[in-house]
Parts: structure tokens; sequence; C-alpha cells
């Protein structure tokens, strides 16, 4: 009875023997934009503590901008209204073809904004973080 008391305690006092490893942000995605587009792609699972995003628009420069998702509505209407880049920014830049970010969202819903396109484009896009 001894032993498998002393066992179980053992099992049980093991650091993370039983921890589950903490999920992984890990998305690829190719969007189609047009002239005129905003697209939202909202990053809301797993929450992540730092994130790289990766942007690639091979067809020509795009605009891209990573806001936490409290922000959406407001950049997203300065965007369409006056056509300039939201202030409340993760990250973010303007005419590119290829960017690498690395924003720390702190554990937050965070929305890639996509737009700024002159003619149809394919948006390659990739996520990593933990």
């Amino acid at each position: 009875m001894i032993r498998v008391l002393v066992f179980v305690l053992c099992f049980l006092t093991l650091p993370g023997s039983t921890q589950a490893e903490p999920k992984k942000l890990k998305y690829e995605k190719t969007l189609p934009l047009d002239p005129g587009d905003i697209k939202e792609l909202i990053f809301e699972s797993p929450l992540v503590e730092k994130a790289t995003i990766t942007i690639r628009s091979p067809d020509g420069p795009v605009n891209a901008h990573l806001v936490l998702e409290v922000n959406l509505k407001e950049a997203v209407k300065r965007v369409r209204d006056t056509d300039k880049a939201p202030k409340e920014v993760l990250a973010g830049a303007e005419k590119i073809e290829e960017k690498v970010f690395e924003i720390g969202p702190g554990k937050k819903e965070f929305v890639l904004i996509l737009w700024g396109a002159r003619k149809e484009c394919k948006v390659q896009i990739k996520a990593e973080g933990k």
C-alpha cells in the first residue's frame, strides 16, 4: 500500500508532467485584394504574447496594418473615409510587396487590415506566434 501511494505522489508532483504545451499560432493563406478593397483578417485564437506576420504581394504593392481588435472599427473607418493609415496600430506599412512584422499583442485579439491595392493582387499571409 505504501509503495502505491509513494508512486502516485511522485507522479503528481513531477513538474510539467501533466501540463499541456501552450497553443501556437500558425496560419497561412492567400487572399485576393482588388482596387478599393479593405480586407480584415481577425486572429482570435489562439491568443499569443508575440507574433510574426509576413506579407507578400508579388502582383503589386499593398498597405498592411495590424491593430488590436478593440480598435478595428475606428481603424477601418479611417482607412475607408480618409484613405490614410489607422492611428492606433501594432505595426504597419504602406506600398509594400514584402514585409515582416514583429508584434506583441499581449494575448489579445488582433486584426490584419489589407488595403490600397492599385490593381488585382494575390496577397500571401503567414502568421506564427506563441
